[in-house]
């Protein structure tokens, strides 16, 4: 492997640049070892779902071994320092994930809820991503009202067509997935959703 430590000298004069990489090093560096101290607590351990999730940050970082000789190898894209503590945290962020999700489909659990963190801490717990800021981003979601009847919530999104924000009508399952009940973006205005929140799904108007 490449030199671990960023080095000052690859920066020329520019000591924002420098300690602004630094600033990011450590960063990375304690969501990898966070992430690694998470991975090890996972029992039982899924070396095959490890194994695939190597293919996280572009596949760059790899693992190569036999039962007598090991490494952990990293390719670089542009500078080593700044991009394998990123790897490494994507990949035992990825084995967290699929051994969630794993465990989830082993021991089938029955949620309820009483408002939207018992949602998101168990759409969180079966290993899906609906909450997460980026996916919440990409889709430019927001969060549009309060749980109702102990499943059901509004949130409104942006796109793909057209910037217009409208809204849709989303229930959270016994097994913590996220189903949309209509039509995704079907409502142009939060009070028609909340209008049709407690309709069954085929009542709900078109």
């Amino acid at each position: 492997m490449a030199r671990k430590q960023l080095d000052w000298r690859d920066y020329g004069n520019s000591r924002a640049a420098y300690r602004a990489d630094a600033r990011q090093v450590a960063k990375d560096g304690t969501r990898a070892k966070q992430a690694l101290e998470l991975a090890r607590s996972l029992q039982p351990a899924k070396p095959e779902l490890l194994a695939d999730s190597f293919r996280a940050f572009s596949g760059r970082l790899e693992w190569r071994g036999t039962s007598h000789d090991s490494a952990l190898l990293y390719c670089t894209g542009q500078y080593f320092p700044t991009e394998y503590r990123k790897a490494a945290a994507a990949v035992l962020e990825t084995y967290i994930a699929a051994w969630r999700q794993w465990y989830a489909s082993e021991h089938p659990q029955e949620y309820t809820y009483a408002d939207m963190d018992d949602v998101r801490a168990a759409n969180e717990q079966i290993g899906n991503h609906w909450f997460d800021r980026s996916t919440m981003k990409f889709f430019k979601t927001r969060i549009e009202s309060r749980l109702i009847a102990g499943k059901r919530f509004i949130t409104s999104e942006r796109g793909p067509h057209d910037m217009r924000k409208r809204f849709t009508i989303r229930e959270a399952q016994p097994d913590g997935s996220i189903d949309t009940i209509g039509n995704f973006q079907q409502f142009a205005t939060l009070a028609q959703a909340k209008a049709n929140v407690l309709m069954n799904p085929s009542q709900v108007s078109k």
